[in-house]
């Protein structure tokens, strides 16, 4: 050890991000210690739990209660990250929620207010603005490599295959909605990192396209920034448009372009008939960036990017466009 605090961490669901959450605790070991997991599946957890020497089990309530960790990680369905947040606060812990950070902005109130009454600190997991080529293009974009950014262009089209999902996946009460609480979030969260101007009103459209299922698999929106820019969005989920999917964003400046795939660490810098391709595959990976940074946040009162407002402000702009689909006009956000 090299004499640096080391928080304790529990972590409660075992989904596919908890690979990722698994390997950066294993980075950061002198900074943290997993010394819980709970899931459902006693066997996932029981997995997970043994390469850390933590305890394993199927009670996440429980868990919290009883070993009190300094940060609780949770990784569950987007309905009960207010119940099992609340639980986690209450009982000393900060917390690192995956995204969304709930499924409505009341929910995110109250997790924000539970926070400030305990002294404990939110950081919710939008990972694409720790993504090393995110962040590069976020600093050129403020440095002004491409001038004054005129509009952005944000297409998604991953299929989500909806059959081989879980069940909690498909309910729009639990998951919050399809595209719009899984896809859409990381995209707002494009909008809103990389250009400092507040998004001032949205037009947009939600649809079910899928058969059979309820929540929404389509997502198409128009939004304005104060500054008088502008950004496009459009996201699916419900068919195979591309293969292999891609997150593509692109802001366009009064000197030139960035174009992003959120799936590749590269930034491509255009100029009338220029490109230059910028690799940015050196960087640290992006859950590993967010653990250093809520860590550094806790430990030693660094500012942290992803906090409980960003998130609930996400929260937010994904109501106004669901409304704005709901009532057929532009919303003020």
């Amino acid at each position: 050890m090299s004499g640096k605090t080391v928080l304790q961490v529990v972590m409660l669901g075992c989904g596919a991000i908890c690979e990722f959450h698994t390997a950066a605790l294993r980075v950061n070991k002198d900074r943290f210690k997993l010394v819980g997991v709970a899931d459902l599946n006693l066997e996932k957890a029981r997995a997970v739990a043994e390469e850390f020497g933590a305890v394993s089990g199927g009670d996440g309530l429980k868990m919290i209660s009883e070993l009190r960790p300094d940060i609780t990680l949770i990784a569950l369905p987007h309905l009960l990250h207010l119940e099992y947040g609340l639980a986690a606060l209450e009982n000393g812990s900060h917390l690192f929620l995956e995204k969304p950070m709930a499924v409505n902005s009341d929910h995110c109130r109250q997790l924000m207010k539970k926070a400030a009454e305990c002294g404990k600190k939110i950081m919710v997991g939008h990972t694409h603005s720790f993504r090393p080529h995110f962040r590069r293009a976020a600093r050129m974009i403020r440095e002004g490599v491409i001038g004054k950014v005129e509009m952005i262009m944000d297409d998604a089209a991953v299929f989500y295959n909806f059959p081989q999902r879980p069940k909690w996946f498909l309910d729009p009460e639990t998951a919050g909605g399809g595209a719009l609480f899984n896809l859409v979030p990381h995209m707002i969260d494009h909008l809103v990192y990389l250009h400092d101007s507040p998004l001032i009103e949205v037009s947009g459209k939600v649809s079910a396209l899928y058969p059979g299922v309820e929540v929404d698999s389509e997502c198409s929106a128009f939004f304005r920034y104060a500054d008088g820019a502008a950004a496009l969005l459009t996201a699916s989920i419900g068919n195979k448009l591309i293969d292999p999917g891609r997150i593509q964003c692109r802001v366009m400046g009064s000197k030139g372009s960035l174009l992003m795939n959120a799936f590749a660490p590269e930034i491509i810098r255009c100029y009338e008939d220029q490109r230059e391709v910028i690799d940015c595959s050196a960087d640290p990976l992006p859950v590993n960036l967010e653990w250093e940074e809520f860590y550094d946040h806790i430990v030693a009162g660094k500012s942290l990017h992803a906090d409980g407002n960003y998130g609930a402000h996400i929260v937010k702009i994904l109501e106004a466009l669901r409304n704005s689909s709901d009532r057929g006009r532009m919303v003020r956000l």
